[in-house]
């Protein structure tokens, strides 16, 4: 099966996860699409979800390579950790996006964004079944319609009942189980048809940093088993209502907080996911 993977910036760790490991499995890795990690529409955008000091926090630490120091909102050091072991128990030691490509012989383009001319152009190139996305930002239509089967999703939380950001610590807000979920990307937040989820252990939420490093290695691992599913065929989807989940936003600091006392007091959620359901509407 042909494929094309996504990458959100030149040192995603998971986008170079899922080259070496895809390309192991014996896909053909046609191309990667790696976004710019800084340019006028990604700004706008994250200093709009984050602000500007949790903004300059975070391009701060994926310009170092994920040496931060310790906050309720994120530390860079505890949320790659997850990957580092992962990567070296594969024996990958290519550390940036550009180095997988290379090692592996896959074609990178360096775009904007992944909807800009240049990305789309690439992409009708490559002629994909199926697009694995590991970060960039935002899909627009014109690229969802490249790809034969779609693009394929590892959402960082429960769906449907939990869409959007941050999904795996709103998730614990709710006293859910955290979990993440499989699923091809259609024109709305985290809409799209599910085809598989995998639990993420609340005993790996040492704390939010730690929890959502283990939820993006639970990421790769799923995306990597959807894509052989996909490749077998015969594999069935769950369709989601619009009404069945709730779109979040990036959690407040002063909430972030309260989740890190519930971890640190090892509080553990009281309903699985599937045992969950947002009351109805009224009217």
């Amino acid at each position: 099966m042909r494929l094309v993977v996504t990458s959100g910036y030149g040192r995603s760790l998971h986008a170079i996860a899922l080259l070496h490991q895809l390309r192991a499995r014996g896909h053909d890795v046609a191309l990667c699409l790696s976004v710019r990690l800084l340019n006028a529409a990604r700004i706008r955008f994250y200093v709009r979800q984050l602000g500007w000091r949790r903004f300059w926090r975070k391009v701060s630490a994926k310009l170092r390579g994920g040496a931060q120091p310790h906050s309720h909102a994120g530390s860079a050091a505890g949320e790659v950790a997850a990957m580092r072991r992962y990567l070296d128990h594969a024996g990958i030691g290519s550390r940036s996006v550009a180095a997988a490509c290379a090692a592996l012989g896959v074609r990178e383009v360096r775009v904007g964004t992944l909807n800009d001319d240049a990305a789309l152009s690439a992409l009708r190139a490559a002629r994909p079944d199926l697009v694995v996305y590991a970060g960039g930002g935002i899909l627009r239509r014109p690229l969802l319609d490249i790809p034969r089967l779609g693009v394929l999703n590892a959402h960082g939380g429960p769906l449907p009942a939990f869409r959007g950001m941050n999904s795996g610590e709103w998730a614990l807000f709710h006293g859910v189980t955290p979990e993440v979920t499989v699923h091809f990307i259609d024109a709305g937040v985290d809409t799209g048809p599910i085809l598989l989820r995998r639990p993420v252990p609340v005993e790996s939420w040492q704390d939010i940093p730690t929890g959502r490093g283990e939820s993006t290695r639970a990421s790769v691992e799923a995306l990597l088993e959807a894509v052989d599913l996909v490749a077998r065929g015969g594999y069935e989807v769950q369709p989601q209502s619009p009404d069945d989940g709730r779109q979040f936003f990036v959690m407040a600091e002063p909430l972030l907080e309260v989740v890190q006392r519930w971890i640190a007091d090892e509080r553990t959620p009281v309903r699985t996911a599937a045992e969950f359901r947002w009351p109805s509407r009224p009217g």
